[in-house]
C-alpha cells in the first residue's frame, strides 16, 4: 500500500477529488469557513536530513454544513501552508467574498491578510 501510494500523481489525485466535491457544493447562505492543514502520514522523504519533504494538505470547510468546499496540497519542502491557504482562498472556485474565515493562528498576520 505505502509504494502504491507514494506512485500516485498527488496533483491528479487533488483534481479529482475538487471536481468531486464541486458536485455536491451547496454552500447556500454560509458565511462562515475555516482553513487548516494536515500533513500526510507516510509520505516523508529524508526524515533526518537536511531536504525532508513531506505532502501536507489544506482544507476549505464551510461551516454550516460541515462540507469540504476546495482541496489543495503542498511539499513541505517547497512551500508552506499559508502560501497554499492564500492559493486557495484567491481560487476561481472559491467565493470568500463577505465571508468570515477563521484559520491556525500562523495565518494571523499582516503579511497573510493582504
Amino acid at each position: 500500500m505505502y509504494n502504491f501510494v507514494n506512485s500516485l500523481d498527488i496533483s491528479a489525485v487533488v483534481e479529482a477529488i475538487n471536481k468531486w466535491l464541486f458536485q455536491f457544493r451547496d454552500l447556500g447562505d454560509s458565511s462562515w469557513y475555516s482553513v487548516d492543514g494536515k500533513s500526510l502520514s507516510g509520505t516523508i522523504t529524508d526524515a533526518q536530513g537536511a531536504a525532508q519533504n513531506l505532502v501536507s494538505v489544506v482544507r476549505l470547510v464551510q461551516h454550516n454544513s460541515q462540507a469540504v468546499v476546495q482541496f489543495a496540497y503542498y511539499l513541505t519542502g517547497k512551500k508552506g501552508e499559508s502560501e497554499t491557504v492564500k492559493l486557495l482562498l484567491r481560487s476561481d472556485e472559491v467565493d470568500i467574498a463577505e465571508k468570515t474565515i477563521t484559520a491556525d493562528a500562523l495565518h494571523c498576520n499582516q503579511a497573510f491578510c493582504n
